[in-house]
């Protein structure tokens, strides 16, 4: 039997009908393939009635019983694991928290732990490339719809939403263009009250696990997630229609994305109760006409607008109204863009000429995010979670958070210096697979920088507090050694020589592992007594600097080069007149302090130039006002203390074999080394942290080897010791955590106590100057010719001098994610598309003032020629 459709409501009907007629199962293929090709080509043939041969994925297959919800992080990591890019959501929330969230989202589970203890209680969104979100609020037809595509499309993976909806999840095929990520055409299909919405490459949905007013979302069918089928991505519509674009000038150019955020931001009109939708129907008509794409126009609208209506306006709301301004407005979408307006007929290059000289188009590159130029610094990121060794990341964590919510890694840097200082500097790790004569030893700086009440010193005593109390007892048996030595001496120098039978008593060991205020003179003897070397703690690292040679006449550097050879553990010799030379075992020192960032930027020429300061792993402390109150972990605190002890006790062993990495380790080398090797390339990369860099290789044998028998000293076998001793091999997994400590948590620190130094960063620099121009000109390229013309301070320099601040400042540019060289020229570069989007505030205010200055120079120059006139009428 055959059935004319002329309307959804035919085809609906038609569709109930699978699952209570048998029938082969050819004739059910042919029947759906036919319901799906109206659907997706507008046309209206005579379909086959819809059949299946097995049972349809109706209400009554989705009423299962519901298993408990594991934690939402468990849901972002499953999500992941599918192939779902995840994000981070603000609890009870279903916006992103993050900028540039379409380019962040991953499925790395490494970062998405980071997010998580990053955002603690976060929702979790999700991107799959084609999602069909069914609506069902407000007397939509969001269930009835629901069932309509699962029968007509593949099974995949399926959530319900908080409020009852549905979200159905699908992969673009490879090669497939995207999605439009609005509901246009859905609309004009299925009618306004159908309740679907479509979420394409760059829409998200809260993934199951996350919580909205106390309702959960819901994973419904837990299936893979199939590839959405042609007929499905030609019913969503492309991601850019063909009204989106004017006589060829391509939609979203950054400097009409830049105008439609002003816009919305300060022009547009709010919408308010009884005009809700005609209002948000023109805001969107106003941002298509700025040349804006559909699905750019809904991002932008749920980001900038609709915050500012009273009450805000809901998003499933202007989802729809966005997709009706779209479809039914009238006129040449882009009639207001920057290229219609210059008259211009090609593509984004022209329309950048016209802009601003030399200006040239955006390229497909893959943008970082943009730092902000006019901040001082961005703080850098806190510790992730899940690198450094459990006990020590616990004890860190607990101490850190009751300091006031600080980095963990305020805390975990000094405590592992500190247990630097107390592993025997005897221990050697041999860093590359076959190279014997290539070893480091476990001895590591660390370095505290914040601002005055960034609570540096707290963070130390705390950090130290393993340390103090083995010292404590050391000094208690150093005071009975030589109490007896003392007693032994007198009594051998009363004994007459002629009935000395003994030789007279050597002056005992005096044994420390912690050194404070302390010349070189006095500290070579300490380390004689102490071939396994010592720490030493400095509350202020700028005394112990400022005190080299302090004694010695002219200045004389001998003080430096004895610490600047503190960290290598190698034999040293000092002589001194009137005494006896002292032979030093191991020059081994590990040093720990704090530092202001004021005197660091007065004494940083200085130990930033003789490779003093990248001897150091450095934290910047931020300072917080959180008030905690709360005991401490007291078995955190027992398991550090236990590990100390255990590593101190490594020093009575006379041989510990070579360590070295096992054969998967060297790929985490090489890493390292590439690593350091690309940074090194940057070209405003401030000379003090090159030294660094330069060093990474070794600093991560160090920090690989200390991570290998802290988790050693933390398995219990330290208790059978020295019967089970540290395993000489370190694995793959210890060597990858001591790198992405080094990479992803100590490269930026290290970047922002440089630059904080060198006073790269802030209002007045070269930089931010052109990024200003860059901005208050939406232009999307510059080139040299750009600068000598419209930058004052280059037009004043000659030949070399010229040449060298254009690299300069470029390079911050483009170490700071603004700019990229142009392939095949030295003299020209392309503009991160996103300053645009992420400063479009700062590029108003940067037009405004810069408009403003020319107004003054003119009214300047008007006045100073009305009085040159007024004094040649008066002669």
């Amino acid at each position: 039997m055959m059935a004319a459709v002329t309307s959804f409501e035919d085809i609906f009907a038609l569709a109930r009908q699978i699952g209570r007629e048998e029938h082969a199962d050819n004739t059910s293929r042919q029947a759906t393939a036919a319901i799906v090709h109206y659907l997706a080509n507008d046309d209206a043939p005579t379909v086959p009635t819809i059949i299946a041969a097995g049972q349809s994925r109706g209400d009554s297959a989705h009423e299962i019983a519901r298993e408990p919800v594991p934690p939402m992080l468990d849901h972002a990591i499953a999500a992941a694991r599918r192939g779902i890019r995840v994000l981070p959501i603000p609890p009870n929330s279903k916006a992103p928290v993050l900028d540039n969230w379409q380019r962040l989202a991953t499925t790395d589970e490494a970062t998405i732990r980071r997010w998580a203890e990053e955002f603690p209680g976060c929702n979790w969104g999700g991107i799959s490339g084609c999602t069909i979100d069914f609506d069902v609020k407000h007397g939509k037809r969001g269930a009835e719809l629901f069932e309509l595509f699962n029968a007509l499309f593949p099974e995949t993976y399926t959530q319900r939403s908080a409020s009852g909806g549905y979200h159905m999840l699908f992969h673009l095929p490879d090669g497939a263009a995207p999605i439009s990520n609005a509901n246009g055409r859905m609309l004009a299909k299925f009618g306004r009250d159908c309740g679907i919405d479509v979420r394409g490459a760059a829409g998200q949905v809260v993934l199951a696990g996350s919580t909205v007013d106390g309702a959960p979302y819901t994973v419904l069918d837990d299936l893979p997630i199939a590839e959405a089928p042609p007929d499905l991505l030609a019913l969503c519509g492309a991601a850019r229609p063909e009204n989106e674009a004017r006589d060829g000038v391509s939609p979203d150019h950054p400097a009409d994305i830049a105008r439609a955020v002003e816009w919305l931001r300060h022009g547009a009109p709010p919408a308010a109760l009884g005009s809700r939708g005609i209002t948000t129907y023109e805001v969107a008509c106003r941002v298509r006409d700025l040349g804006v794409s559909e699905g750019e126009c809904l991002s932008l609208v749920l980001e900038h607008w609709i915050g500012r209506c009273d009450p805000p306006l809901d998003a499933d709301d202007a989802s729809t109204l966005v997709g009706n301004a779209y479809r039914y407005a009238t006129g040449v979408a882009g009639e207001h863009s920057v290229a219609a307006q210059f008259g211009l007929e090609a593509g984004a290059s022209e329309m950048e000429d016209a802009v601003a000289p030399d200006a040239l188009p955006p390229g497909d590159r893959p943008w970082p995010e943009p730092e902000d130029l006019w901040a001082d610094l961005q703080p850098p990121p806190r510790l992730p979670a899940g690198i450094f060794p459990e006990v020590l990341d616990r004890w860190a964590r607990d101490a850190a958070f009751r300091l006031g919510d600080y980095d963990p890694g305020c805390l975990a840097v000094p405590a592992l210096v500190v247990l630097s200082g107390l592993a025997p500097a005897g221990m050697t790790v041999q860093v590359k697979q076959r190279d014997t004569g290539y070893v480091e030893r476990p001895i590591l700086w660390g370095l505290l920088h914040g601002a005055p009440g960034a609570k540096k010193s707290p963070a130390l005593s705390l950090a130290c507090e393993p340390l103090n109390k083995i010292q404590a007892q050391l000094d208690r048996e150093n005071a009975h050694t030589q109490a007896r030595f003392s007693e032994a001496r007198a009594s051998w120098a009363k004994t007459p020589k002629s009935d000395r039978t003994a030789p007279e008593p050597t002056r005992p060991r005096h044994r420390a592992v912690l050194v404070n205020d302390v010349t070189v003179e006095a500290l070579a003897p300490v380390l004689a007594d102490n071939p396994n070397g010592l720490a030493c703690v400095r509350d202020e690292l700028s005394g112990w600097i400022g005190g080299f040679d302090a004694y010695r006449p002219r200045g004389a550097s001998k003080d430096r080069e004895f610490w600047l050879g503190a960290k290598q553990g190698q034999p040293f010799r000092v002589i001194r007149l009137s005494r006896e030379p002292v032979t030093v075992p191991a020059l081994a020192v590990s040093m720990l302090g704090g530092i202001q960032p004021d005197v660091l930027r007065q004494q940083y020429e200085g130990i930033a130039a003789d490779g003093m300061l990248q001897r150091f792993l450095m934290v910047h402390m931020e300072r917080t006002s959180t008030d905690v109150d709360r005991p401490p972990d007291a078995a955190a605190l027992a398991a550090l203390m236990a590990v100390a002890h255990a590593l101190h006790d490594l020093s009575s062993v006379e041989f510990l074999e070579a360590f070295r990495f096992d054969a998967g380790a060297d790929a985490v080398r090489q890493a390292v080394k590439t690593f350091a090797d690309e940074r090194m390339g940057i070209a405003d990369l401030p000379a003090g942290l090159r030294g660094w860099l330069d060093k990474l290789e070794g600093e991560w044998a160090r920090v690989a080897l200390l991570f290998h028998v802290i988790e050693w000293a933390a398995s219990g076998a330290a208790n059978d010791f020295p019967f089970d001793p540290p395993d000489p091999i370190i694995s793959t997994m210890t060597a990858r955590a001591a790198g992405e400590f080094l990479l992803r948590y100590q490269f930026p620190h290290q970047l922002f106590v440089h630059r904080s130094a060198e006073g790269t960063r802030g209002e007045d620099t070269d930089s931010a100057w052109i990024a200003g121009f860059i901005l208050a000109h939406r232009i999307a390229g510059i080139s040299k010719r750009d600068l000598y013309t419209n930058f004052r301070p280059i037009r004043r320099l000659k030949g070399p001098a010229k040449e060298e601040r254009i690299r300069r400042i470029m390079g911050e540019l483009c170490s700071a994610g603004w700019a990229a060289p142009l392939a095949n020229f030295d003299s020209r570069w392309e503009v991160n598309p996103n300053v645009h989007v992420l400063f479009a505030e700062r590029a108003a205010a940067e037009r405004q003032r810069r408009g403003a200055a020319r107004e003054s120079i003119r009214a300047a120059g008007a006045e100073r020629g009305a009085q040159h006139s007024a004094a040649e009428d008066a002669e």
